[in-house]
């Protein structure tokens, strides 16, 4: 699943095509008050893209999350790409400070579905 902020996507079950938000009121009002009081407003984006894949791995403590089969395959393709900085991470276990300094400095977020996803709204301007 990959998401930008130039444009996230909404699927619609009643329809065959998804809802695109290209820029909304709402969604940028919301977005710019977070990133101000977290001082994180004013961050330029970063010169070399970043991505950002975001893991939840299962726990004895709290056994659910959304997991990848194939984890390792998904990692080893994005490590091979040579224009971009990759981190992995398991946001599970960041501060909510801390997840958004690291989605604020990153151009396209990938993950599996889940409202881990929304953070997108952060991610640096393009």
């Amino acid at each position: 699943h990959l998401e930008s902020p130039a444009g996230l996507i909404f699927p619609k079950v009643s329809r065959p095509d998804p809802m695109r938000c290209y820029r909304t009121s709402l969604f940028d009002s919301y977005r710019r008050f977070v990133l101000n009081a977290f001082g994180l407003l004013n961050v330029p984006p970063p010169e070399i893209p970043s991505v950002a894949l975001s893991l939840r791995h299962r726990t004895a403590s709290k056994n659910v999350g959304r997991i990848l089969a194939n984890e390792a395959e998904v990692v080893a393709v994005l490590k091979e790409g040579n224009m971009m900085d990759l981190n992995v991470v398991d946001t599970s276990s960041m501060k909510f400070s801390e997840q958004l300094k690291l989605i604020r400095n990153t151009n396209v977020l990938v993950g599996v579905h889940g409202a881990g996803l929304m953070f997108i709204m952060f991610a640096a301007d393009e």
